[in-house]
């Protein structure tokens, strides 16, 4: 079909000049990990999140379904040189721009526990198309996460639209586990392009992992004894549950469950079981 025959094209679309361009979607297939929509930062974070792209593959594809592959802005089988002086590209382009277009993800495919899509997809994307337009136009609420801004609650319209707001709340997360061992993942992709890769972003992968480590207090799962008490069940928990008992330097009373912060991942009991927080936890 001829796209001049599309009802809602702009009339300019064809113009010699060009036209404006207010905002780009990158899109993968993932069943997990990728929020159904987010909008980076800024046009390097942009080019980021484009570059760490990866997405499942289908049996058309493949014969395989769920291999997730690495597919940077879903160029791989389009282009015809280093990957790494393509990301450079786009960097390139930015400081270019006077008002650089908004940068989104989006992800239509993540499931729950029980392998069920959590979007309905199809025409009711066109919701999510609407918060971009609400974002670029300074009006769509967002609130930030380590990898960008996720819609705020009840900034999507789901007027009429029977999803529950657990599975929008779900469909929209940003599980630090899952992303920090996706991080590991990236980085593992990167190496190849050795010195070739750009600076940029390099350290905003370095950030990425920062943000989602202040998040998460990651300690080992063990048992141990001291001074008489035994001490269980170490696990990962969000960083500000974490703090609500244990600050540096601080002596607390603490329940037989210890937890410690990333900033402060060590926990010291004396033989009363008060608490305080220490830089060493023996790892």
């Amino acid at each position: 079909m001829l796209a001049q025959q599309c009802p809602s094209i702009a009339p300019n679309w064809e113009d010699p000049q060009g036209v404006p361009i207010s905002g780009l979607i990158f899109g993968s297939r993932r069943s997990a990990v990728i929020p159904l929509v987010f909008e980076a930062f800024d046009w390097l974070h942009g080019v980021f999140l484009g570059s760490a792209m990866s997405t499942e593959t289908t049996a058309a594809i493949t014969g395989q379904v769920g291999v997730v592959r690495r597919d940077p802005m879903a160029m791989i089988p389009f282009c015809g040189y280093n990957m790494a002086d393509y990301f450079a590209h786009w960097l390139a382009v930015g400081p270019r721009l006077a008002k650089p277009p908004r940068v989104f993800r989006v992800n239509w495919f993540r499931r729950d526990g029980d392998g069920k899509f959590l979007w309905p997809g199809y025409g009711e994307n066109m919701r999510v198309l609407k918060w971009m337009v609400e974002r670029i136009r300074g009006t769509g609420r967002a609130e930030e996460t380590p990898v960008g801004w996720v819609p705020a609650p009840g900034a999507l319209d789901t007027g009429g639209l029977d999803v529950a707001a657990a599975r929008l709340r779900q469909a929209l997360d940003c599980n630090a586990a899952e992303w920090l061992a996706a991080l590991d993942d990236l980085h593992e992709f990167y190496t190849q392009f050795g010195g070739r890769l750009p600076a940029p972003i390099a350290e905003t992968l370095a950030r990425t992992r920062r943000r989602f480590q202040e998040r998460v207090v990651d300690v080992a799962p063990r048992t141990r004894r001291v001074e008489g008490i035994l001490v269980g069940r170490i696990e990962r928990r969000p960083a500000a549950e974490a703090l609500g008992k244990v600050r540096v330097g601080e002596e607390q009373a603490w329940p037989p469950l210890a937890v410690g912060h990333e900033d402060d991942p060590g926990v010291r009991f004396d033989a009363g079981g008060a608490a305080t927080a220490t830089a060493d936890h023996g790892r």
